[in-house]
């Protein structure tokens, strides 16, 4: 099984004015491109637990690198559970693990189509967003950011425009999925911040997987 791969208290919540938002948006997108280009000169380690009715678990540990076109790279390192099963009953385990990965599989997809958000599309979706504060940091949320329904929301230090947390809420065949990721500041490297731990949530399946990055090196 291949994986690739805030709530904070709002004080206020407006419309941010167009100009004042496109602004932002601007030098917001221009931080994350300068963010991703200095993260893709690194390689890490990316560990994945996956845990279905909280039983069934399994862990995949990999190493990635980003090559010339900015596409990631795995290699993988080990994995725990999830094993064909064998002895009595080994059909009907082994076809619903078969089911659950490609479900993960396209979860793991539709995940990957919203983060990192492009550029593009979030700099349209900037213009829409709510804003709201608490203490020194600010929220920005989209609405139907993708598909009628779904929201992606970025908490993000306005001094700095470095991102500390990116929430997104959507839905897989009608199943309601959450995703938390917390970023991580990298060390010796200014303003850069890496996705240290995202937590994916599919409650009506019984499924949850952790995403954690660790081991940074630069190339």
């Amino acid at each position: 099984m291949k994986l690739s791969l805030r709530v904070v208290p709002v004080l206020a919540v407006t419309l941010v004015p167009w100009l004042l938002v496109a602004q932002q948006g601007e030098k917001l997108i221009a931080t994350m491109a300068e963010n991703a280009r200095v993260l893709h000169q690194y390689t890490f380690k990316q560990r994945s637990d996956i845990k279905y009715k909280g039983e069934d678990k399994v862990i995949i540990t990999v190493q990635v690198r980003f090559d010339q076109d900015g596409k990631r790279q795995v290699m993988p390192i080990s994995q725990t559970g999830g094993q064909e099963a064998t002895g009595l009953g080994r059909r009907i385990i082994n076809r619903k693990r078969a089911e659950m990965k490609e479900y993960v599989d396209r979860v793991a997809a539709l995940v990957e189509s919203y983060l990192p958000p492009e550029p593009e599309k979030l700099r349209s979706a900037l213009l829409k967003a709510e804003i709201g504060q608490a203490g020194s940091l600010m929220s920005l949320t989209m609405k139907n950011y993708f598909k009628a329904g779904d929201s992606l929301a970025l908490t993000v230090d306005p001094a700095t425009r470095r991102l500390s947390r990116i929430e997104l809420k959507t839905d897989l065949d009608k199943d309601p999925i959450s995703v938390t990721a917390e970023l991580t500041p990298l060390a010796g490297a200014g303003n850069v911040s890496y996705p240290g731990l995202t937590k994916i949530k599919v409650p009506v399946k019984n499924l949850e997987i952790d995403i954690s990055q660790y081991d940074y090196m630069k190339l």
